[in-house]
């Protein structure tokens, strides 16, 4: 994949997970006040469906750095959406520097719960990394899950 149509695409990718969410409506039916109560409390579906209003400017001000917040919030506690939506800010710059280490991380994450997404986005992570990028990339998946108590879910790019 060259560099020009992958930083094409996350946009695409991103705007379709916002997307399935207001389809199934979650967005519109969702509004600041019922939400950031329980995005406060914790509630990782909450903190994304938040941060997908702040990214989106959808009953909100748009506000993208309020939006990735709320979305890493989510992220942090497994939500394989917000995990894959993280690894996609990663390879593609937004808001802080391209790190292909930390975005393979997430999507190796969110491919272990099982996004449908995530594994060809990190495998087209995967072959833009040195061997080592890649080997501290796994390294950081299983100190992540070691943190939370689970089990490494580290995933191998089946193309390298």
């Amino acid at each position: 994949m060259n560099r020009s149509r992958g930083s094409r695409l996350w946009p695409a990718l991103l705007l379709l997970t916002v997307s399935v969410a207001a389809a199934a409506g979650e967005v519109e039916a969702d509004t600041l006040a019922s939400l950031r109560p329980l995005a406060e409390q914790g509630d990782a579906r909450a903190q994304y469906r938040l941060a997908g209003m702040y990214s989106a400017g959808n009953g909100v001000a748009a506000d993208a750095v309020e939006g990735l917040l709320w979305n890493g919030r989510a992220a942090q506690q497994g939500l394989a959406e917000a995990q894959f939506d993280q690894g996609l800010h990663y390879r593609a710059g937004r808001l802080f520097p391209v790190d292909l280490v930390r975005a393979y991380m997430w999507l190796s994450l969110a491919e272990a719960r099982d996004h449908p997404l995530a594994r060809p986005v990190m495998n087209s992570v995967a072959q833009r990394m040195s061997e080592d990028e890649l080997a501290e990339a796994q390294r950081l998946v299983t100190v992540w899950e070691q943190t939370l108590g689970l089990e490494s879910t580290c995933v191998e790019p089946r193309v390298r």
